[in-house]
This record gives C-alpha cells, structure tokens and sequence, in this order.
C-alpha cells in the first residue's frame, strides 16, 4: 500500500539521516521553551555529549553542566544575547564529560518565536571537532619545534617564496 511504502521511506530516510550524523559527528536536538523540556535528541547528539539514551531525554540543567565551567558563562551570554535580539547563535565551546573528557564542539542553534516575540523553541546541531582541534595543536607544537631548531642552527638559513621574497630567516642569520 501507499502508506506501507511511505513509511518504509521514511525509515530509510532517518536511518540516512542517522549515518550522516554519525559519520560527520553532528548531533542535534530539539527544545521547546513552553514546556521547557528537550523534545529530541538524536542518537550522535547522544554520544557527543555522553548522555545514556536509556536514561531519557537529557535535563537542560544536566546538558549545561556539561558545557566547560571556563566556557560556560560565555556561552551563557551569547545564547541570551541572540535571544534579546531574536537570532540565531553559533559558538564554539569544549564539553567536560564525568570521566574527565574534554571535547570541542561547534554549535548552532535556531530560534524560533511565537508571534508574540516570545521564544518557542530552539533546534540545535553540534558538531564534534575534537580530533580537528588536536590535530591543530599537534601542527603548531610541530612548527614551533621545528622553527626553535632552524634558529639554533649555527649557520646561515632562510626561505623565500617564488618571488623571491623572504619568507623566513633564522636567528642566526638576523643577528649577523
């Protein structure tokens, strides 16, 4: 029947949906502000946060906790800020799990407004840019490393672009 096929797409579809989250590390949930109650999380926003699914819905008091203490008052004002002026927010900020965990998400969050202007419902995605993030740190440690040993170097070293231009010149070859 129609409704058989449209149902068995719909499936498909979120299972879809499910993957992407997981292979591109976005979780997302849903908040409606009249109950003051998360509708939805999806099985990724789940894992990035490191709530237990069989526990239900996430508090929203639980889900702040988990934002970084030292982030934690700066997301708090740019939520409450994009809410005064009735827009959407996007921020970046680590979670601290209970084990100890440390993650960098970067968040965003759509209002929405009744048509008395008062909040009705935030949908957020948040995307998991950890591995991003130590692999940047690991980048500038590698070149602050290898730039201290080209300024050691007791001879006379520099680089330059196809212009000819310097790009780099080392301690050495300054002092001289």
């Amino acid at each position: 029947t129609a409704l058989t096929r449209a149902q068995e797409e719909q499936r498909r579809s979120e299972a879809r949906l499910a993957e992407a989250q997981r292979l591109s590390r976005t979780g997302s949930w849903v908040y409606n502000a009249t109950t003051m109650r998360y509708l939805y999380w999806s099985d990724e926003g789940y894992r990035v946060w490191g709530f237990d699914p069989l526990q239900g819905l996430p508090s929203r008091e639980n889900m702040w906790q988990r934002i970084h203490p030292d982030d934690r008052d700066r997301v708090w004002e740019e939520v409450q800020e994009a809410l005064r002026q009735k827009r959407d927010v996007s921020s970046k900020f680590r979670i601290l799990l209970p084990d100890g965990t440390i993650k960098y998400l970067e968040a965003a969050n759509y209002h929405g407004f009744s048509s008395s202007g008062v909040l009705a419902e935030a949908v957020s995605t948040h995307i998991d840019v950890t591995e991003r993030k130590r692999a940047e740190e690991a980048l500038r440690e590698s070149e602050y490393k290898l730039r201290q040993i080209i300024d050691t170097v007791p001879g006379f070293l520099w680089s330059s672009d196809p212009a000819g231009e310097p790009t780099h010149i080392n301690q050495h070859m300054l002092d001289y």
